[in-house]
């Protein structure tokens, strides 16, 4: 039985073409079996294709062997961009996919990162830390004289007068009277020390800068000199 492209006859005395079933297909005339569609190919029985061809899985979608019913949806953290694909690829660190069916990983917005392949969501930068760009893999520790006390931070901010701080920190502390040459003060706070005042002077304003102090045993300053 001359049965078209589509359908076939399972016997010769077959007085009847059937259509071939989901999956299959025949592209000539004369067929007694269907073939299988390949990996990354699909056939829907005739629901929406014709059954004389297989067609390609779309983006977002694969179909990993020939015997598989149909196309699959990439999961979360995984994508594809081409059609007819056999599997699914892994978001790089620095990017993620919160949804299924990605033909493209999403780009870490600044403030985050992902520091890990197929990667579902992003995780945000920690206190005392930043990150300023985009695709980032890790965050930064704020530098010497300057803090972040909250998460999810683009960048940090620098300690107020009289304050300063250490690497990574989430707050700034108060200048004090950390040296025996005399008391402590930070007039630019980018830095992760106090400044000393010397011997005859004091910090004033908060610790922003020095001031001479007579009072101090052995003080001494340009303008005058203090009486033993």
């Amino acid at each position: 039985l001359p049965c078209a492209a589509g359908l076939y006859a399972p016997t010769s005395g077959a007085i009847t073409c059937i259509d071939c079933p989901n999956n299959h297909y025949t592209s000539s005339r004369r067929e007694s079996s269907c073939k299988l569609c390949p990996a990354g190919f699909f056939n829907d029985g005739g629901k929406y294709y014709k059954r004389y061809s297989c067609f390609p899985c779309a983006p977002g979608y694969f179909k990993p062997h020939a015997i598989s019913s149909g196309c699959l949806s990439c999961g979360f953290g995984t994508f594809t961009s081409l059609e007819g694909g056999t599997e699914c690829e892994l978001c790089e660190p620095g990017t993620y996919a919160p949804a299924i069916r990605q033909i493209v990983c999403t780009a870490v917005p600044a403030g985050y990162y992902t520091d890990t392949y197929g990667s579902k969501g992003v995780i945000s930068c920690p206190p005392g830390t930043f990150q300023d760009a985009p695709f980032s893999t890790h965050c930064r520790p704020c530098s010497p004289g300057y803090y972040t006390p909250s998460e999810k931070q683009k960048s940090c901010s620098i300690c107020p007068s009289g304050k300063y701080s250490i690497e990574g920190a989430v707050s700034c502390k108060t200048c004090v009277n950390s040296d025996v040459n005399g008391l402590s003060f930070c007039p630019t706070c980018s830095s992760s020390v106090c400044h000393t005042c010397l011997r005859g002077y004091e910090p004033v304003v908060n610790g922003i800068q020095c001031y001479p102090n007579c009072s101090q045993v052995g003080a001494s300053n340009p303008v005058k000199t203090c009486e033993l």
